[in-house]
């Protein structure tokens, strides 16, 4: 009985020793970690005014002054200082506009997204999706060069529609953003991804502009995905049961004759 007690004893101290032994542990990597925030890039963060008013202030003066460099330093600090004061929301809000006026589009639209997750209900919702709508047009004409090359890459966009869509899925733009999705992935020839995307419209938007195209759409792609792989059975029996769909529920469509002859 005694041995006993006494193993539980051991037990409980050896218990107790690794718990200050990890609590101490945890408290000097906190240390470390003030530490390095204190000798690393806070020194750049630091912001020169006393209070977040004082802050918002002196960035904004920045800002009319056209220092754009130092007014996007001032803003960022505000944000990182004051996360959680009604100035954070304004600051990411000019700090989002300052670099997309700079020309830095696709880490503007990042700071526009984090403005959207981080503070929803305090800016002007509906300016921020914009912005981010102008932002991934842009960058889905834009052309690119590789050594001596022009080229386009518009299916560089997609992941940029895709978070508009999240962030508003009644928003007046985003059926149309659904269907550009589609239309990017059919144009690029992956057809499996544009059948998706099709769906995903239909299913959204039933009574959107453009459900009678996207339900053709989704049908001519799994017609062309099953004349790639002319030997899968399943993808041919697809695209039959596509097709068939669309003449029942369009019967009178202008793209009823292409579905027939597709269907054929």
């Amino acid at each position: 009985m005694r041995l006993t007690l006494s193993i539980v004893c051991l037990a409980c101290c050896l218990s107790l020793a690794a718990s200050f032994v990890s609590a101490a542990a945890e408290e000097a990597g906190k240390a470390e970690k003030r530490v390095k925030h204190e000798k690393s890039w806070w020194n750049r963060m630091h912001p020169r005014g006393e209070t977040p008013e004082t802050q918002l202030a002196y960035a904004d003066s920045l800002k009319t002054a056209g220092s754009f460099k130092s007014a996007l330093k001032e803003y960022r600090a505000l944000v990182y200082t004051w996360p959680e004061s009604p100035q954070a929301p304004v600051a990411q809000l000019n700090y989002a506009q300052l670099l997309e006026q700079r020309g830095k589009l696709e880490e503007a639209f990042n700071e526009y997204q984090f403005l959207i997750e981080t503070y929803p209900g305090f800016f002007p919702f509906q300016e921020a999706l914009e912005r981010q709508y102008n932002i991934a047009d842009k960058l889905a004409g834009k052309r690119r060069y590789f050594l001596l090359f022009k080229y386009e890459a518009p299916e560089e966009a997609i992941p940029l529609f895709e978070k508009m869509i999240q962030n508003g899925l009644q928003w007046k733009r985003s059926s149309d953003l659904q269907f550009r999705i589609a239309r990017l992935y059919e144009t690029t020839k992956q057809y499996d991804l544009a059948i998706d995307a099709y769906s995903l419209y239909h299913q959204r938007y039933p009574l959107g502009p453009l459900a009678e195209q996207a339900f053709f759409g989704q049908a001519r792609c799994t017609y062309l995905y099953a004349k790639l792989h002319r030997n899968a059975a399943d993808l041919r029996e697809n695209a039959i049961v596509r097709l068939r769909g669309f003449l029942e529920w369009y019967p009178k469509s202008d793209m009823a004759a292409q579905a027939r002859r597709q269907l054929q």
